[in-house]
This record gives C-alpha cells, structure tokens and sequence, in this order.
C-alpha cells in the first residue's frame, strides 16, 4: 500500500538502560528503508504488575486515527536483518509475526503458538479482534490470548497439521508439526454397563516382567469421571498399574522395594480417546507417565521415583478392567494394549500414538511381549499377537456371546491448528533475567504467572469470557506526561 504508515508500540517500564540501546538501533536500522514510521514508547508508570497488553491497546487507541498498520513491539528485542521487514506489503491483509528467529530463543520458536515479541496487524485486523486482553498482569498470556481473538474472529492465519490432538488440556509448548492427517481404524472392548473384566495368567515369558524395566501401552476412552479409583491395568496386590482417579486424572503407580506408593499423573479429556504409556526405568529408578505422547512433567505433589527392584508380581495374574477381583471395575473403552520388556522411548511412544503397531510396521525398536489388538476371539480368549501368545481370558455374568463386547472406532490422532503467518525476522535480544526460559516461566509458582494461567485455560479457552467486552473498548487510563525524544520517537507515560 502506496504510503501506508506504521506505528511502532513499544510498552516499557523500569529498562532504561534498553531503552537507550532500542531507540538510536531504530534510528539506524530504519535509514535508507522506505518505511514511513514512527514510534511511541508507552511507558507504565504506576506501582501495578506490568500489563503488556493494555499498553499496546493504549498505544492503539492514542495514534489509530494517524496509521495505517500497527507493530507491537517488545523493547529488549533489536532488528538485525533485512528479513524483518516493516512494510505494509508484508502484512497482505492478515497479521505477521516477526520475531521468529531472536538470540535468546536460539534463533528458533520456543513454541508453534508463539506469538509475541513483535507482531503487525492492521488496523482492521486489531479492531476486529478488540485488541489484547486487559486482564493480564505481569508475565505471560497476552500473545496467547491475543492468537485466540484472531481464531474466533475468523482472521487469517496460517494452518499446520499437529500432534498430540488439541484437546482442553494439552500443552501448547509440547505440540509438534507433522507432515500428514494420521487416524487409525481399531477394534476395542467396551467394559461400560458391562459386568466385564480381562485376566491373564502370565507364561514364562511375561511373570518377570515387572522385575526390570517394562513399558506399558494402551488406549482408554472414558465418558465420565470415575466415582471411585478404576484401574485400567493391574498387577494386584499392593497394585502396580495404571488407574483413573476420582479427581478426573490418570495415574500411573508401582509399589517399589520399600513398600512404597510411587507415582505420576495427568488430568485427561472426557468423552474422547486418549493414549497412555507407563514406563518404568530400573536404572533411573523412576515411573514415567506419557500421556498422548507427551511425557508427564514431575510436579511436587507427584513420587515418582522408586527403590528397585519393585514389589515381586511373578505368580500374580494381570487384571485389566479392574484392580483385582471385587474392587470396582472400570466402565469405559480400551483399545491396543501392549507390553513391552524395556524402557520405551519418546521416539517410539511418538510412533506408537501416529501410526499405532501392527505387524506390517513395528514402530518400536523390539517387539512387544503382549500385544492385545481384539482383532482375534477364540470363544472366551482374546488371542495375543505377540510372539509370547499370552493369551487373554475373559469373564463375565453373561457369558453367552463375548463377541458382542468387541466393537470397532476410529481413533483420530493429529488436529489442524490455526497460528501465525510468519517472516523470518532475525533479532537480538538484549538479555534480561530467565528470558532464555520462555517455556519454563509458564509453570513458575509466579502468583500473577498462576492467575494468568487460570485465566487463560479456564476463562478464555473455555468461552466464559467474552473477548469483545474486555480489550480495546473498555481502557481507563491516565496519561501523566509525553514528550519527544526525537522527531521519529515520542514516550508517552500512563498510569493504569
């Protein structure tokens, strides 16, 4: 666009020493460009939690009528390279994100939906979406948030193809791209409104399991959460296995040497099948939880570490569908059951959860030692398509026709996701505590980082929010002073 302008927001507060260093670079990157532009410092002068977001709607609000296009801009971030281009030319109507190659991230995205440092929209773009949130004080969110408005309000984006399958809870740092849909057709068996539950008596080859490394894996689709503690998969006794808790997570638990309880956990989706591994590695001495190929982070309320060997399990059967006789049995779907006599890797629980295992691709560097597909029946024995032929016994009241509990679904395992349209802007940045942890900020104890979570997770992502009251059209502020610090930059101070 022939004579477009743009504005350069840059919220700031208590860098000075950055702010001398960002406005002469701007001065010097922006020489010989043809880019007609100016920038506006908005600075927060108040004693509340910096609010990144209401500062750039208030930049917004002050020059919009004197600009065609508008850049956001962090201040300890520095263009270095011609890729980051201002011109309107690179906007083509839909927003960009440009800060996509910054030192402090090691030139890379910390995450696919990352979405700040600089960013450019239109001015009917950023109107359209009610520009950032106001609620979000002190770190993290706002670019998040800000991603959100744009997918609601059907702005232009790009699309990848991605795994895990987004769901209420995934974490949007571990998302990954993949280069195709994957789904898989299974058969399952469904234990809902059934008297149901698996028992097998392990063989030679499957007793010892639990006295080395082993790896557990399964799918599970349950509909509502569970009223009492409902185990998937059970070595009975002190029990070691994977079980649904009555808080809507999933656990996965061993009982170690010492007696003692070890375990991890995740909250997972309802009503939708989830993929879940248990890994438990003699030589780290710890139990692991995958869920939906994304390992577990440890937090402080979870045990996971364990005294080896664990409790001896040789001459106990295997429950599946309950913990053991008389407890309470579990009244949901399960699909693909497979044991594994080592330590899976991430690698191969990624391949598991894409492509599933079949004979045709083994996706894993050693065979199972128990494959449970329910593609095969042998009246009351579901057959093991692993080379051990730990065949599965099945009981129930109504043991006429044990056919009628196997049916077929399709597991759907990647999801499209809307982000960014992007430039390979190349910056640096000038460095401030923890900014090469972008990632690992988002699970600090940080109480305005925790508020800002339940913010986002539990109000926005949710729709109890509604973006088009909270933004551009309720700011109050007041401004205390501006002033020039050259004929291309000007500070405004606003207390909030």
């Amino acid at each position: 666009m022939t004579g477009a302008k743009i504005a350069i927001i840059v919220p700031y507060r208590d860098r000075r020493e950055q702010l001398d260093t960002f406005v002469p670079h701007m001065t010097e990157f922006f020489k010989n460009k043809d880019v007609d532009y100016e920038i506006f410092i908005i600075e927060q002068a108040d004693d509340k939690p910096f609010n990144y977001g209401k500062l750039c709607n208030i930049g917004f609000s002050l020059f919009k009528e004197g600009f065609d296009y508008f850049c956001f801009h962090d201040i300890d971030m520095l263009p270095v390279s011609d890729d980051c281009d201002y011109n309107y030319i690179h906007i083509g109507g839909y927003p960009i994100h440009m800060a996509t190659k910054v030192s402090a991230h090691t030139f890379k995205l910390p995450y696919l939906e990352y979405f700040g440092g600089v960013v450019m929209f239109s001015k009917e773009d950023f109107e359209a979406v009610n520009g950032y949130s106001n609620e979000y004080y002190g770190w993290g969110f706002a670019d998040l948030d800000l991603l959100h408005r744009c997918r609601i309000n059907d702005i232009e984006l790009d699309e990848e193809i991605v795994f895990p399958r987004i769901d209420s809870y995934y974490e949007f740092e571990k998302i990954k791209i993949t280069d195709k849909k994957y789904s898989e057709n299974v058969k399952y068996i469904d234990f809902k409104d059934n008297d149901l539950y698996l028992k097998i008596f392990p063989n030679n080859q499957i007793k010892d399991l639990t006295k080395d490394s082993f790896s557990v894996s399964l799918w599970f689709n349950k509909d509502e959460i569970a009223k009492e503690e409902e185990y998937l998969v059970s070595w009975p006794g002190f029990n070691t296995g994977i079980s649904l808790q009555n808080d809507g997570t999933i656990r996965v638990n061993v009982y170690d040497n010492d007696r003692q309880y070890c375990f991890a956990y995740k909250r997972y989706e309802l009503g939708v099948w989830n993929h879940v591994a248990m890994v438990v590695d003699y030589n780290k001495e710890v139990v692991e939880l995958y869920l939906n190929s994304v390992k577990v982070p440890y937090t402080g309320d979870q045990q996971p570490y364990i005294v080896t060997p664990l409790i001896d399990y040789s001459y106990q059967p295997i429950y599946i569908g309950c913990a053991s006789l008389n407890s309470s049995a579990y009244k949901g779907k399960l699909s693909n059951l497979l044991m594994f006599d080592y330590v899976l890797e991430q690698r191969e629980v990624d391949n598991i959860y894409l492509e599933g295992y079949n004979g045709k691709k083994q996706n894993t560097d050693l065979e199972p030692v128990l494959n449970i597909n329910f593609n095969k029946i042998y009246h009351d024995f579901i057959l093991d398509s692993s080379i051990t032929m730990n065949h599965v016994k099945m009981h129930s009241l109504d043991f006429t026709d044990y056919s009628k509990f196997i049916k077929t679904d399709v597991i759907e395992k990647t999801s499209k996701l809307s982000v960014p349209s992007r430039i390979m802007g190349k910056y640096q940045s000038l460095i401030h505590d923890d900014d090469d942890k972008i990632t690992e900020k988002f699970y600090s104890w940080d109480p305005d980082i925790v508020q800002n979570s339940q913010i986002y997770f539990d109000e926005v992502l949710t729709g109890k929010v509604d973006t088009k009251k909270i933004g551009l059209n309720y700011l109050n502020y007041k401004i205390l002073s501006e002033e020039e610090i050259n004929e291309k930059t000007k500070w405004i101070k606003v207390v909030l």
